[in-house]
């Protein structure tokens, strides 16, 4: 696994990125530097050493364990985290399994740092029904994109639960936010670590066709893509309705 702190020494926030090269996952250690509270986006069962020795190296308290959709390529490690720091678990939606500490709405507020951090949820489903993106303040802001939006791609939308129409209208409301929001995928498979809003307007090919022919264009890219399932898959979705529980 891989690190790369993403923030410099005087930004209150601490924003870690670390890399499961299994999966090419993409997960997220939000932390406020005086508080000590942290949370932990798309964390992977095989990496749980390396986060508990994250956290305890930094001093912080994991106050929440989110993930930004139901996984299909790796199992989560919400599970074993709430069991190692007895953590919340957070998932969107009012349907979320039982397991879910905190379900999440569209438009709620992630309060971490005695209430200095607020992170905003926006709910952009199509790669799964209940796929969010976080929006973390700043100058520039941050957005966690999850499997929505890639660099120089998209997420997969033919999963259980996937609608590439749904997909493309989320897609458009994000592109709303300011060019220089930092764009943090939730996969990377070219050892890329960010982008920004404004560079995958212009150059993202995807987003070519979504912003210059259309939602039905879009669609119909997306139903071509003809992808292989992913290799865990049975296994991931059995486990990830239970938060990553045996």
């Amino acid at each position: 696994m891989t690190q790369r702190l993403l923030t410099p020494g005087d930004d209150p926030v601490i924003l870690w990125q670390l890399s499961d090269p299994e999966s090419c996952t993409l997960s997220y250690l939000v932390a406020h530097r005086v508080c000590g509270d942290a949370l932990l986006f798309d964390p992977v069962l095989e990496q749980m050493p390396r986060y508990c020795k994250l956290l305890t190296d930094l001093d912080m308290h994991l106050l929440l364990a989110v993930d930004t959709h139901t996984h299909a390529d790796h199992v989560t490690a919400l599970h074993d985290l709430q069991q190692a720091t007895a953590c919340q678990l957070v998932r969107f939606g009012k349907s979320a399994p039982a397991c879910v500490t905190r379900p999440l709405l569209d438009q709620d507020t992630l309060c971490c740092g005695c209430g200095g951090l607020a992170i905003k949820v926006w709910h952009t489903p199509g790669h799964t029904a209940d796929s969010c993106c976080f929006l973390i303040p700043g100058q520039p802001q941050r957005l966690l994109t999850g499997d929505t939006l890639f660099i120089d791609g998209t997420g997969r939308t033919d999963l259980p639960s996937g609608d590439a129409s749904q997909q493309a209208e989320s897609l458009l409301s994000l592109l709303a936010l300011d060019d220089a929001t930092i764009v943090l995928p939730g996969h990377d498979y070219q050892n890329r670590s960010a982008s920004t809003i404004g560079a995958e307007r212009r150059s993202n090919s995807r987003l070519q066709v979504l912003q210059h022919q259309g939602v039905a264009a879009y669609a119909q890219l997306m139903a071509d893509l003809r992808l292989p399932p992913p290799r865990l898959m049975d296994v991931a979705l059995q486990r990830n309705s239970r938060c990553g529980a045996p």
